[in-house]
């Protein structure tokens, strides 16, 4: 028993080392290319930090209503710009420090991959499927970008993780566990803040329950309070997010209508 455990941590650290080095190897520089989304999120980390956020705000609507064609949202969504704010603070806004953001996000996305598919599959096979989701050239070209799609897709996969699992977990007959409907719940708001159609994450939560109790029909009024309970503290925490930071642009709603 004891070895099985020491080959998964084995793998692990391996997926980790092949992960940092292939990123390492293959487009780390200090250099990022122009565009509207890196500097708009920059500009916004640089708000946040100063406590500016309403000024950042009120300043890139001027800017974005001062042309014939608005070529971008008053305001991204927030929570990409806090990663690169506490990447900034600690790396004195050096642009290597702000792609450790990028990179780290790459790392939990190859393990967040390896742990979903270790829920079905032989260790082996699983860490094949972990480096071919996290090794795509794109992918690691974009983690090297000041971009939020590495970073949402690696808490998206974190959360796609908890929700399955869950789901094995009631399929066994077993109780629902709470710390992974609380990583649910954490992961739906951290996707949602960095990209908008990270709101499809819960609701894929309250369908495989609706699954579960078309599956097990017994057990349906535990399974029908627990996903009230669990939207009830998604829509207060989305109302949080909100009430924290300012989206004048409705740039959610406009996503949101593409996205999924």
């Amino acid at each position: 028993m004891g070895k099985k455990p020491q080959v998964g941590s084995l793998a692990v650290l391996l997926l980790m080392v092949v992960t940092v080095l292939f990123a390492w190897l293959h487009g780390l520089t200090a250099i990022t290319p122009w565009g509207d989304d890196w500097a708009g999120y920059l500009l916004q980390a640089k708000a946040i930090v100063a406590g500016e956020v309403d000024a950042e705000l009120a300043m890139n609507t001027r800017a974005m209503r001062g042309g014939d064609v608005q070529i971008g949202p008053y305001a991204y969504p927030w929570g990409y710009p806090v990663l690169l704010a506490v990447a900034g603070v600690a790396s004195g806004w050096s642009t290597l420090g702000l792609k450790l953001v990028g990179g780290l996000s790459l790392l939990l996305l190859v393990l967040a991959a390896f742990a979903l598919a270790r829920l079905r599959l032989a260790l082996g096979l699983s860490a094949v499927v972990a480096l071919a989701v996290g090794l795509q050239p794109d992918l690691v070209v974009d983690a090297n970008f000041l971009g939020s799609d590495v970073p949402f897709a690696a808490f998206s996969t974190v959360g796609l993780l908890c929700v399955y699992a869950q789901y094995v977990l009631l399929a066994e007959r077993r109780a629902a566990s709470l710390w992974l409907a609380t990583g649910v719940v954490l992961m739906s708001i951290v996707a949602f803040s960095i990209r908008s159609n990270g709101a499809v994450l819960p609701s894929t939560y309250v369908a495989s329950l609706g699954l579960m109790v078309l599956r097990d029909r017994d057990r349906w009024r535990p399974l029908i309070g627990h996903a009230v309970g669990f939207c009830a503290v998604v829509l207060a925490l989305y109302a949080a997010y909100f009430a924290a930071f300012p989206d004048g642009s409705l740039v959610h709603a406009s996503y949101l209508s593409i996205d999924p």
